[in-house]
């Protein structure tokens, strides 16, 4: 099995009732080829560069310290909440303070201590190229960014790549033009050329339409489409190789979307009820916030006093959807960040979601939530993640190759998190402790563990909340929460 190689292709954003014949039949019909496992999950915040830290180091973002797609860090030194997208910051500030940003061990780390080699090409964000592939500058791998060379690897070398293949287009929405170029630079220099053992391409859509022309509108639909014809490309290129039966694919998405139904002024509601809140720390600011739909709360000192009267008052508000604290016991009514896999250092203290329904957006697809950051239009026009919705959480993910079994489905649980430890395991290679997902032993035709459910409820005054969990043997999944 040492011999063999993976290819893993990631479809932002994509919620799996789309990943239909309708809408994506190449990866349709290939899903049906091998193993979909129906039940799976990604981690919270369901935001990409989070689980693009758990897809490289197959652990919780309370391991691997990507807490959120930003978060507050003191060493910045400016007050300002710290952007994971930002190359020049992650690299002047974080990673001069850290050694790293990622603080967990790395699937390309362990493949390179094997021998093996992992190579990244995204067409995402600058920071979605840096988490998939964390320690590429350090190990000398390939991690291709389209958004230029700081952001990529000197052995990307994307000013080389850009004399051969040309400029990559710029953004839009759809972001297809990207998406095609990202794909063959993929197929015609990177896996030709470096041939890796495992080599990963990250496709922003249709996470851009979703965002900004609604989940499942015309021009969302008309990008996955796109990326199904990539796909399909993919798919013959592996059939074109001479070991070709050596060759597997994974396609997963790193979360699904719902649709906006209104805004919240977070900070403002804060300020109007007396707190010291702003989205920049400062001398008269006890806390300072990240505003979303899924929102971040430091406080100053993470003063016990403050945490709980924060926490009051969250609770009641009809606008609240869940609240999780680092410390449950200074926040009357929060779940602890433990449950959902967030205790690091970096985590806020509070981490709220706004309420969210299983209302259909105009596109029929279920699950609405309120905003709570920048203003966007109060209805549905775009979508968001981060929170425990289930279609935020749910994503798709499917195995197929000479590791694994074919025409099968699986309803055990399994996540993002799995997807190191099963590569490794496929490969001959240990799964290191560090690392808290699990070998999917089902997807390679093993019968299926044994799962069972938990639920977490509690609240203060009339405000209830719920998460509720799925576990195979030490391993926990998310399953949804809600405000009940």
């Amino acid at each position: 099995m040492s011999d063999m190689r993976f290819i893993i292709i990631g479809f932002d954003g994509l919620r799996p009732e789309l990943a239909t014949d309708a809408h994506a039949p190449h990866l349709a019909a290939w899903m049906r080829q091998g193993v979909r496992t129906v039940n799976a999950r990604t981690v919270f915040p369901s935001e990409t560069k989070v689980a693009m830290s758990s897809l490289a180091t197959g652990a919780w973002p309370g391991r691997h310290g990507i807490v959120a797609n930003a978060y507050y860090e003191p060493a910045t030194g400016d007050g300002k909440l710290f952007d994971t997208g930002d190359v020049a910051q992650l690299r002047r500030v974080t990673e001069a303070n850290y050694g790293a940003l990622t603080t967990a061990p790395t699937l390309a780390g362990e493949l390179a201590a094997a021998g093996k080699s992992y190579l990244t090409v995204s067409t995402g964000t600058a920071g979605n190229a840096r988490l998939l592939n964390p320690r590429a500058r350090d190990l000398g791998l390939a991690a291709y960014s389209i958004l230029g060379a700081e952001a990529s690897s000197p052995a990307a070398d994307f000013d080389g790549c850009s004399a051969r293949f040309g400029a990559p287009p710029e953004a839009a929405v759809p972001n297809v033009a990207r998406c095609q170029y990202g794909a063959r630079l993929f197929l015609e220099h990177f896996l030709p050329e470096h041939r890796p053992d495992v080599g990963v391409l990250w496709l922003s859509e249709p996470d851009i339409s979703f965002h900004f022309r609604g989940i499942g509108s015309p021009d969302s639909l008309a990008a996955l489409r796109a990326m199904d014809d990539i796909f399909a490309e993919i798919l013959a290129w592996r059939d074109a190789q001479p070991d070709r039966d050596a060759i597997n694919i994974i396609a997963l998405s790193d979360h699904g979307q719902i649709a906006v139904k209104g805004r919240i002024d977070v900070v403002g509601a804060m300020q109007a009820a007396g707190f010291r809140a702003a989205t920049l720390y400062g001398k008269d600011v006890d806390y300072v916030l990240l505003p979303s739909s899924s929102g971040n709360i430091w406080t100053r000192d993470s003063d016990p006093g403050l945490v709980g009267a924060m926490a009051e008052w969250l609770t009641q508000q009809s606008w609240l959807g869940m609240l999780f604290a680092k410390n449950p016991n200074a926040a009357p009514g929060a779940l602890s960040m433990d449950l959902v896999g967030g205790a690091h250092p970096r985590a806020p203290d509070l981490f709220y979601l706004l309420h969210t329904d299983d209302e259909a957006n105009r596109f029929g697809l279920k699950g609405r939530t309120f905003i709570g950051g920048e203003p966007t239009p109060e209805d549905d026009t775009g979508g968001v993640h981060g929170g425990l919705h289930s279609g935020e959480l749910q994503n798709v993910m499917a195995f197929e190759g000479p590791a694994f079994a074919t025409g099968a489905k699986t309803a055990t649980p399994a996540s993002i998190l799995d997807i190191a430890p099963t590569v490794l395991a496929a490969l001959g290679l240990d799964r290191p402790e560090a690392m808290q997902g699990r070998v999917l032993t089902e997807t390679f035709g093993a019968a299926a563990p044994a799962t069972r459910r938990s639920v977490h409820e509690t609240g203060a005054g009339d405000f209830r909340q719920r998460l509720e969990l799925l576990h195979v043997g030490k391993v926990d999944y998310l399953d949804r929460g809600s405000r009940v």
